[in-house]
């Protein structure tokens, strides 16, 4: 009987194991953006120039362009020690900003 219990319990593990394992793979993110033809050929061209993919050149492009468009963004004026005393959710919106 010690032995049919072990054998159910590591079917139950096996079981487990695998429902998880399976949920994960059914959770992966999984984003589409549409391209129009003319400009996805040009892309997929310059991919097997480049000897890369399409995806990777498109990710590059939309870093780049992220990176560039924020270093247009204005600065934000320190918050005084004066403000964040006396609005300590300044103080923490100040914390949240520079962390990331």
């Amino acid at each position: 009987m010690d032995n049919k219990l072990k054998e159910y319990m590591n079917r139950l593990r096996d079981s487990a194991s695998h429902l998880l394992s399976d949920k994960r793979e059914d959770e992966a993110l999984v984003i589409e953006v549409e391209l129009e033809p003319r400009e996805y050929e040009r892309l997929q061209e310059r991919a097997e120039e480049c000897r890369t993919t399409a995806k990777e050149l498109a990710n590059e492009a939309v870093r780049e362009f992220l990176d560039r468009d924020a270093a247009f963004l204005p600065e934000e004026e320190p918050i005084s020690e004066e403000r964040k005393r006396s609005n300590p959710l300044l103080a923490l919106a100040g914390i949240a900003r520079h962390s990331h």
